[in-house]
């Protein structure tokens, strides 16, 4: 039976944080078919702990290069067209950021073959009015958005991009877990002695 889940998808990122590698996982298990992540290294110096590996989606690991710095910085990432020669996604989700130069080839990839490319975006980038025409064309080649809040929504409908297309999906944790967890006796005495925190306030 068709589940309406592409069989092949992908996912491109600036760079894999640990912390996003189980969600990853848990995704490509969902799929029915290959999930492949095409992300590269952080900038040296940056605080971000990469991932190691993933179990079930692809890594494909991007040839990060970070141009300029501050305002006018950008990234190319090389080995795009070989990774979605490889991959063939027949959807694909995007870091929705004007700056990594290469996602625009690979948007146009998508768009020729017909098939949908996701944007998930903190909300859009506020830069000078001198390049809101270029920020407008660059968000309305998604087939739709995702964001973390009704703020990023509304950012973005303010640049045209229908409400329709944009999807807020809060950036926290699974709830009905976290209520499950809390409800457990001495859940918050079991979770501190596992953790070896002291009595002290945590956050």
């Amino acid at each position: 039976m068709d589940s309406g889940l592409p069989r092949r998808a992908g996912i491109q990122q600036r760079v894999l944080p640990a912390y996003r590698a189980p969600f990853f996982d848990s995704l490509a298990r969902a799929l029915p078919g290959e999930l492949s992540i095409f992300a590269g290294a952080p900038r040296p110096g940056e605080a971000i702990p990469q991932a190691e590996s993933l179990q079930a989606a692809k890594w494909v690991k991007a040839g990060n290069r970070y141009l300029g710095r501050g305002k006018l910085s950008a990234i190319w990432q090389s080995g795009w067209r070989e990774w979605l020669a490889d991959a063939d996604p027949e959807l694909m989700v995007f870091e929705a950021h004007p700056r990594l130069l290469t996602n625009r080839a690979m948007l146009n990839w998508m768009r020729t073959r017909n098939r949908p490319a996701i944007g998930w975006s903190l909300g859009p980038v506020r830069e000078g009015r001198d390049v809101l025409g270029y920020l407008r064309s660059f968000y309305r080649q998604f087939s739709a958005l995702v964001v973390y809040s009704q703020n990023a929504s509304q950012g973005f409908q303010k640049l045209g991009i229908p409400a329709e297309r944009i999807f807020v999906a809060p950036n926290s944790v699974d709830a009905t877990f976290a209520d499950a967890l809390l409800s457990a006796a001495n859940a918050r005495q079991q979770a501190r002695t596992e953790l070896g925190l002291d009595r002290r306030p945590v956050i």
